[in-house]
């Protein structure tokens, strides 16, 4: 028998490099089109999600009205467009208009009234008023106070204290939890406020605000 020729070899060991190229590149391009797993973080924005500032928030449509113990004078943008603070404006389901009122806040009350009596046990809030001014680019979120605590009254039960995340780069809504109650009332009452700061020439604004809050749970 004769010894299989150098050639030959060569010529098998290249087909077979060729064979293991094409599969690979065939399953690159599998993957490619079936894409990775897109994992969102709870209380995150992600590229899916949105969140981007002044986008809208979900609560328009839910029947939520608001009543408060005191309401900021209107006033305007840079760019002279008027804005005004009622109650409604917090459950409007517009992440850039606000409920404000003048100074810390502490004892001053936002009553929200669902559309009927319901279980309810969570809500979620922007505690703060998350505009960028569409004249200069003002933050009114950093130049504005920005609530910390308040507490949470269905009328059923002891009111709850909860704590909020101030921070400036999160304006997010936030998620607070309470004892579960059958209510078509929730009274909210302020207790704490980061001071404003700041922003570019401007002086902070003694103001407490909030842009959104939802109840999750509505039906």
């Amino acid at each position: 028998m004769s010894a299989p020729s150098p050639g030959r070899d060569a010529r098998i060991a290249a087909g077979i490099v060729v064979l293991l190229v094409l599969g690979a590149a065939i399953v690159g391009a599998l993957l490619l089109r079936g894409g990775g797993p897109t994992t969102a973080v709870v209380g995150q924005a992600s590229a899916q999600a949105g969140g981007a500032r002044g986008t809208s928030a979900p609560a328009g449509g839910s029947g939520l009205r608001a009543s408060a113990s005191c309401t900021s004078a209107p006033s305007r943008s840079s760019d002279g467009s008027p804005t005004s603070f009622e109650a409604a404006r917090a459950v409007d389901g517009v992440m850039d208009t606000a409920w404000r009122c003048d100074g810390d806040g502490a004892g001053r009350q936002l009553v929200l009234r669902l559309p009927s009596s319901q279980r309810v046990s969570e809500l979620t809030i922007v505690p703060g008023y998350a505009k960028i001014d569409p004249g200069d680019g003002s933050d009114r979120y950093a130049q504005n106070r920005r609530i910390t605590s308040m507490t949470i009254d269905t009328g059923t039960g002891p009111a709850t204290p909860v704590s909020l995340d101030s921070s400036t780069t999160r304006r997010q809504p936030q998620t607070v939890r309470f004892p579960a109650a059958e209510t078509s009332t929730v009274t909210l009452t302020i207790l704490t406020s980061d001071p404003g700061m700041p922003v570019g020439t401007q002086a902070a604004s003694d103001r407490i605000a909030i842009s959104e809050i939802t109840f999750p749970e509505l039906r």
